[in-house]
């Protein structure tokens, strides 16, 4: 393409040649112009079509995380979520809600990798593609895993790395765009991949060991598929990307996956108590039992990375929301060792489909006025200061 400056240079060189045609005047007439050539009729290149019949052959990371290439495929203009939202502004607007969307930007992550001297193995999945990635690592010095060295990476993408896991981590492979269809009448091509709404597409971030450990790192994966939920045939996806209905493309209104990664805790666990009056005492020692049972969840809860833990506290509060007594609380945390072979310390979370009984006893503070209270249990993420959830319960203060 010319520069801008062209045209106008173009311009002022044919004011100046007539000008000085003017200024000779009389000289021999200028030859009347050639006849334009008539245009012949083209007729337009349409895009190829792509087969509706079109299968993605294999699994969706054979060569592990981060993928080196992205292979765009006719008809995208750039493999981030701005070029996908033109046709499906519905979706991209439910993934940028989500936790995909956040997996490099959010301030807890990029602090804790910070923390960890930025471990390889977290942002590999937290940023999916070589090209999310500044620095690459060209080699391990004496082979320690530990030891990276690094290199300039010059296909680094600012773009592509806020997005973290983005569009393309699920979608592009080999240059084709990825659906749980084939679809002939995309502008792109569309291949249909069985492995999209397969459990083992989430094992690739959501499971990880190392050869040497007792047991996993993320265990996410080996969680649920140990539990009632696969015998059952409900996978992740049923629950974190429920079906829901609208516009899948512009000028298309169908169900389809929802991409916001929903997590819901009241649907996940049910909070029963156990308590053998509904009339308290002051001053005079009650017990109380929570029966935790998991009702929703297909892993354990809490899941993920060792050492994330979840609080149950639980008090009786008056009008205020004061507890009226020292709140109990439990710890619901998997641990293991800080070295090889990473043994299991503890686990006292609540597995799947399990339950958890909690027995406390308390003694409301005399000096508190009697009426009604309720006895409220909470759960907290210890590293949050709202709760997750809760369940109040009433009860009568004597």
């Amino acid at each position: 393409m010319l520069p801008l400056r062209w045209p106008l240079t173009i311009a002022a060189g044919v004011l100046i040649a007539g000008a000085w045609a003017g200024r000779k005047g009389h000289q021999a007439e200028d030859p009347p112009p050639a006849p334009e050539p008539t245009p012949v009729a083209q007729e337009p290149v349409a895009p190829p079509t792509p087969s509706p019949d079109a299968v993605h052959q294999g699994p969706m990371f054979p060569e592990g995380l981060p993928m080196a290439s992205i292979g765009l495929p006719e008809g995208l203009a750039n493999p981030t979520a701005q070029g996908c939202a033109a046709c499906h502004g519905s979706i991209v607007a439910s993934w940028e809600a989500s936790a995909h969307a956040q997996a490099w930007q959010g301030e807890r992550y990029r602090q804790a990798v910070r923390d960890a001297s930025q471990p390889e193995e977290c942002q590999a999945c937290h940023l999916p593609f070589a090209a999310q990635h500044p620095q690459r690592v060209i080699h391990h010095a004496e082979g320690l895993p530990d030891a990276p060295q690094h290199a300039t990476n010059p296909d680094w993408s600012p773009s592509l790395q806020r997005e973290g896991v983005t569009c393309a981590a699920c979608h592009l492979r080999q240059g084709q765009v990825v659906g749980p269809r084939g679809d002939g009448a995309a502008p792109h091509p569309v291949a249909a991949s069985a492995d999209l709404g397969s459990p083992t597409l989430c094992a690739a971030c959501h499971q990880l060991s190392w050869p040497e450990s007792e047991t996993a790192w993320y265990d996410t994966y080996g969680e649920w598929y140990r539990s009632p939920f696969r015998e059952a045939g409900v996978g992740c996806q049923d629950c974190h990307m429920a079906p829901q209905a609208g516009p899948v493309t512009t000028g298309r209104f169908a169900a389809h996956a929802g991409h916001a990664m929903a997590v819901e805790t009241s649907q996940a666990v049910s909070i029963l108590l156990e308590l053998d009056s509904p009339e308290i005492t002051r001053g005079a020692p009650f017990a109380f039992r929570i029966r935790l049972q998991s009702t929703g969840t297909g892993h354990a809860f809490p899941t993920g990375h060792p050492g994330k833990t979840y609080i149950v506290r639980a008090a009786v509060v008056d009008a205020a929301g004061e507890p009226m007594h020292d709140p109990s609380e439990d710890a619901l945390v998997r641990r293991v060792q800080e070295e090889p072979p990473f043994a299991l310390v503890e686990d006292t979370r609540l597995p799947a489909r399990g339950e958890l009984l909690l027995e406390h006893e308390a003694t409301i503070v005399v000096k508190k006025a009697p009426g009604p209270a309720l006895l409220r249990v909470s759960i907290f993420d210890e590293r949050q200061e709202q709760p997750l959830f809760e369940r109040s319960f009433p009860v009568t203060i004597l």
